[in-house]
């Protein structure tokens, strides 16, 4: 099997599949172009620099990135063009159903061309909260844009979807599990091999301080902010009895899973409405996506790599990790009434990471251990092959760092009583100048706000 491999890998890795990070481009890192134009209060220029990552394509409405198509989706939200949000999202869910029905053939090309450079040859593949926040970003643009029949429609949709979330990841994670075990030669030694490499490896991550044991998903894996809007939209467009029925089991369950004073007003406001279920609504919420949720960046580390001739070789090896960002504007208040937190998105991001982690290190030192087994070979037979086929390995060698860079590091949310005056004041610990909101739409129940951080103009929107 290794002289096959021997034979075939140096063709295709001396053939430039080093590197795709020039392809992936940066989501994340605070000089990327969507972050420099957001920091300069262009928010067109952002949009337009995430389209073109995107690869939309006008005429045919589709999009080739899903991952920035992700981003300029939630980036029309935060200009207020609802309607173009909600057309991105759309075709975003058509790049989702097509990677979920994936030909077998496809999807091994990708895979075999993943193992020979780094995962980021591969296809951005959806996490279960990018799939919830999709949905619950579409529902509350119809809401946003006055299409309440849409909104129903899609929150039973983000409803199902969460409901079902537990069942789906432990579908994803076999799916995973099972083609890594494809991607394994079908010798137990080397099995047996990797097996080793990959319980160093976590000797070796644990003494760097990597420690991942009080990450922990919310109940059922559920994202307990779409649960929140889901049971506010029903509450606040209740048709009968039983849409209040719907928006009590949803505010029960976000008590239940954070203890969250916005929650628990709430929920007791809509039990108050089961007599009379359509009742004038004089409560106003305040919805605050804060601060910038948790982001992926690479590290290297030297790990023992068991091979078949029974030497213990060390190669470098690129992984991902979560890195925190600041809490830089800190907790909200609204007409000097403190915000709460519905939802921890820091918590969700590294629950689903923590969950993928020893398949993607396994990955990774099969990858590399594929790699060092075929240059060994080429350089037994060429030296100066073996060499650059060692230098074309070090290029190759990359962590996949993307991720959906726009989402919040928490959701906060206020209840109180519609002002009198129809004015809003929304300050918070680090906000230089609190934001001032007039209730310019009769109707307005919800003021959504969306803060990053103090170099980013925040966004307003009533509904």
């Amino acid at each position: 099997m290794k002289r096959c491999l021997a034979s075939i890998i140096p063709v295709i890795l001396l053939s430039g599949c080093v590197s795709t990070s020039d392809l992936t481009g940066s989501t994340g890192t605070s000089n990327s172009p969507l972050y420099t134009n957001l920091q300069q209060h262009n928010l067109d220029g952002a949009i337009s620099f995430a389209q073109t990552e995107s690869g939309f394509d006008p005429e045919k409405k589709s999009v080739d990135d899903q991952l920035w198509a992700m981003q300029a989706g939630l980036l029309y939200r935060m200009k207020g063009d609802f309607a173009s949000s909600t057309n991105y999202f759309d075709m975003i869910e058509d790049v989702m159903y097509s990677e979920d029905t994936e030909n077998v053939l496809e999807s091994g090309g990708e895979q075999i061309g993943s193992m020979l450079t780094n995962d980021t040859f591969l296809d951005y593949e959806q996490t279960l909260y990018d799939a919830v926040m999709v949905n619950t970003y579409k529902a509350i643009n119809f809401e946003a844009l006055g299409d309440i029949a849409n909104a129903r429609v899609e929150w039973n949709r983000s409803d199902d979807r969460q409901r079902r979330a537990a069942e789906f990841f432990a579908k994803q994670i076999n799916k995973s599990k099972e083609e890594l075990e494809n991607q394994k030669d079908d010798e137990d030694a080397e099995a047996s091999d990797i097996d080793k490499s990959v319980a160093s490896a976590n000797d070796l991550l644990a003494q760097q301080g990597i420690d991942m044991s009080g990450w922990k998903a919310y109940d059922g894996y559920v994202n307990p902010f779409s649960t929140f809007m889901h049971g506010l939209f029903f509450l606040r467009h209740a048709n009968d009895a039983a849409d209040i029925e719907k928006a009590i089991d949803s505010f029960e369950r976000v008590v239940a899973l954070t203890g969250s004073l916005a929650a628990k007003d709430t929920l007791d406001y809509a039990k108050s409405l089961r007599a009379n279920p359509t009742a004038q609504n004089d409560y106003l919420w305040v919805i605050i996506e804060n601060g910038e949720a948790t982001q992926k960046e690479a590290f290297e580390i030297n790990l023992p790599l068991y091979l078949v001739s029974s030497n213990i070789n060390y190669a470098g090896v690129a992984l991902p990790k979560l890195k925190e960002r600041e809490e830089t504007l800190g907790v909200f208040s609204v007409n000097d009434i403190q915000a709460t937190s519905v939802a921890d998105m820091d918590r969700i991001i590294q629950a689903d990471f923590k969950d993928k982690f020893p398949l993607i290190l396994t990955r990774e030192i099969t990858r590399t251990a594929i790699k060092t087994v075929a240059q060994k070979q080429i350089n037994d037979h060429n030296p100066l092959l073996g060499l650059a086929a060692g230098f074309v390995q070090g290029l190759s060698t990359e962590a996949d760092t993307r991720s959906w860079s726009l989402l919040p590091k928490n959701f906060q949310a206020v209840m109180l009583p519609r002002p009198a005056d129809g004015r809003v004041k929304i300050a918070a610990e680090h906000l230089t100048t609190p934001l001032e909101v007039e209730l310019t739409e009769p109707n307005a129940g919800v003021v959504y706000v969306k803060a990053m951080n103090p170099l980013v103009t925040p966004t307003i929107h009533l509904m």
